[in-house]
């Protein structure tokens, strides 16, 4: 386990986020077997959670529907918790004005 002491720590969570724009699937495969037992808690934790952006950004998509599976029980919680990247990373498109007229 010890790629999970690097991910709850900023400076250590942020060296691993490099090194994740940079390694091969090989690198990502270990670091997805060494965390899976903690992907509900990596992704409600404030730090942890880039990790797993960048993890699923970075993963094939086979490994992507692996960890789907893993988090699938626990989606409605992870959605609701403030530290969820749901709320972390809004999309450019929640910051645009709406086009829809107003019914005032």
């Amino acid at each position: 386990q010890q790629v999970i002491q690097y991910i709850y720590f900023q400076q250590q969570n942020r060296m691993l986020q490099k090194f994740l724009t940079y390694c091969n699937q090989n690198d990502i495969a270990f670091i997805l077997d060494e965390i899976q037992e903690n992907l509900k808690e990596l992704m409600m934790d404030a730090y942890a959670n880039f990790i797993f952006k960048n993890l699923m950004q970075n993963c094939s998509y086979e490994q992507r529907f692996k960890v789907l599976m893993k988090i699938l029980p626990d989606i409605v919680e992870i959605a609701c918790d403030k530290s969820c990247l749901l709320y972390t990373s809004p999309s450019p498109r929640d910051r645009q004005k709406s086009r829809m007229p107003s019914s005032a």
